[in-house]
């Protein structure tokens, strides 16, 4: 059984089946719900921006795994340039189906076909820990450091452990100690490090009582998944 066949065929049933923001979120939770959460993750990429002194205006910004263009958009709309793939042919139609600014296709991250250095700032949520096979996994750190300038920045939103964590049919963390041996033999440090308040306090509540959840903001964070913010030393 080729396990990349069925990670694929994994997304582009949850896409076809469900509202954009949910078909990428957490699927046990409402429309009202995994929306807000996606919001809620736009604030520390603003935060990395601002801290860094990042205008993004006319930078080439590429999506990395761009889903169904909930962060396109949201680069989009402070002026980028953006560029955008996904493995799933039902994410790439429901961006173009958005309308959302841009040039998108379908690839595999440990395949990209962009050039060396196209990239000013290189964006990659919830992606990394998706991958299952762990040289899959490392080449596709490699790549993305390799479409993005020297002069630019990798920004990644991973789950990493003090040891290595769970895995399970479509999901696998990795340790801090992993991350960071692939990061250094890129010659990448780390400038800066954000946690998200995006993850339900009372699953049971939000599930039942969505707009409730939203409306008293009952959402906490999640130590292991975090921001991080790269650069070439």
């Amino acid at each position: 059984m080729d396990s990349n066949v069925d990670l694929k065929s994994y997304w582009d049933d949850r896409i076809e089946s469900g509202d954009r923001y949910s078909s990428i979120g957490r699927i046990s939770y409402p429309k009202e719900v995994n929306r807000y959460a996606k919001n809620i993750a736009k604030e520390p990429i603003q935060q990395a921006c601002d801290n860094n002194d990042l205008d993004l205006k006319g930078q080439q910004v590429l999506d990395s795994g761009c889903g169904t263009g909930i962060y396109s958009k949201f680069y989009s709309d402070l002026g980028a340039e953006v560029t955008g793939f996904d493995f799933s042919e039902s994410a790439i139609r429901e961006i173009h189906k958005q309308g959302i600014p841009g040039n998108y296709s379908v690839q595999k991250l440990p395949d990209v076909g962009y050039t060396n250095d196209q990239f000013d700032f290189t964006h990659s949520f919830s992606v990394l820990y998706h991958i299952l096979d762990d040289t899959e996994w490392e080449k596709s750190i490699h790549q993305l450091a390799r479409v993005t300038k020297t002069t630019g920045h990798i920004l990644l939103r991973i789950e990493w452990t003090d040891e290595p964590g769970r895995a399970s049919e479509h999901y696998k963390q990795r340790s801090r100690s992993e991350y960071k041996r692939v990061f250094n033999e890129l010659g990448l440090e780390i400038v800066d490090t954000y946690l998200i308040k995006d993850k339900p306090s009372y699953p049971r509540v939000a599930r039942y009582f969505p707009r409730l959840t939203t409306w008293l903001d009952l959402f906490t964070q999640d130590q292991s998944n975090q921001i991080v913010l790269l650069e070439f030393r």
